[in-house]
């Protein structure tokens, strides 16, 4: 019976959170993990309230949501010496815990994507450096994929599913994984620390930041061939698109910098610092000044292109930001060094 009663309500709330979407308003939830928590924020766009604090496993790093919304996997990275072995899985109507999957044999997950229809979870594992597919159903391990690459990171999913594209940090490559298959196809070499990756849409066009070497490479997503390189100082990690492709946008973790990029012209545009009220940090109503190392670790998009969602891990702070005004439309505060980041339509009930 809870099952059902959560399902209606979740579809209720989807309702109305389209509804409000329809409106110009910014509308839907926020999974932002806190890595020294142990814990995920679930933040209410249009409120601007946390309506859960869920507990997680030990040094979570990122999130990812289901494309139904229902559904937000968090990875259990784990503490500097205890490498984690678990992914937790929440549900974001009921703000809660549903399951924790078991990786086995398998340390410290990283990098989460979904695959399109739902049915599975990919994480990848630094201990194996492989890829895993996961059974959303029943949480068990179907397939592990050897990348044979030091430091797997981040994925980043093709249109179809058919394919994930996978960062190496120590390797500095990307590899293109045939889901069907379970099979590396291929392998590109980028400049050093291969971090950030993403798919631009309506274009044949993978892009990769490598954090140490200032660079954005564009790569084809046919062939992983070489297009161009992007030199972008500050220490460049997450980078996503807006939803028509046309414009980039990537943090910077050692310059605290959000900057956005023509996609066309592949050409930096703007930049936008991160910085906090120091007062506000402190929760007091001293001389104000500005912290401007805010240390920006995870970066999101709302579907309609409007909005995106930075981490600041050196403020414990979550900075909303215009992107057609290229301004900073709020700042809200969350447990500490918040990390990994990622966005639900769905709009749930505070906790009571």
């Amino acid at each position: 019976m809870r099952v059902r009663f959560l399902a209606v309500m979740a579809a209720m709330m989807l309702g109305a959170g389209s509804a409000a979407r329809a409106q110009g308003a910014l509308a839907g939830t926020l999974a932002v993990v806190n890595r020294k928590d142990g814990t995920v924020s679930l933040v209410d766009l249009a409120t601007k309230d946390i309506t859960a604090t869920v507990p997680v496993g030990e040094g979570p790093h990122e999130v990812a949501v289901s494309p139904d919304g229902a559904w937000a996997v968090v990875s259990n990275y784990g503490p500097p010496g205890a490498p984690g072995a678990t992914l937790s899985l929440i549900d974001i109507a009921a703000g809660s815990v549903e399951s924790t999957i078991l990786l086995g044999k398998h340390r410290s997950p990283h990098g989460l994507a979904w695959t399109k229809d739902g049915a599975h979870i990919l994480v990848t594992v630094e201990s194996d450096s492989a890829i895993l597919v996961i059974d959303r159903a029943g949480g068990a391990v179907s397939a592990e994929i050897p990348l044979h690459q030091q430091g797997p990171d981040l994925i980043a999913m093709s249109t179809d599913s058919a394919h994930a594209f996978v960062t190496a940090l120590g390797a500095s490559s990307v590899n293109e994984v045939d889901l069907a298959a379970r099979k590396v196809i291929a392998t590109a070499t980028v400049a050093r620390n291969a971090d950030g990756v993403a798919v631009r849409p309506g274009a044949d066009e993978l892009w990769v930041t490598s954090q140490n070497s200032d660079l954005i490479t564009v790569l084809g997503l046919s062939d992983l061939a070489p297009r161009a390189t992007i030199s972008s100082a500050g220490y460049p990690m997450r980078v996503r698109f807006t939803p028509d492709g046309a414009t980039a946008l990537a943090i910077f973790g050692k310059s605290s910098e959000l900057k956005f990029f023509d996609a066309n012209a592949r050409k930096e545009t703007a930049s936008l610092p991160m910085r906090i009220s120091k007062s506000a940090m402190r929760g007091g109503k001293g001389a104000e000044g500005y912290e401007n190392h805010t240390v920006p670790l995870g970066l999101a998009i709302s579907p309609d292109g409007r909005w995106a969602f930075v981490t600041n891990g050196g403020a414990d702070a979550l900075t909303i930001v215009s992107i057609p005004k290229r301004e900073v439309s709020a700042v809200l505060f969350v447990g500490r060094e918040p990390d990994g980041v990622a966005y639900s339509p769905l709009v749930r009930a505070p906790a009571q």
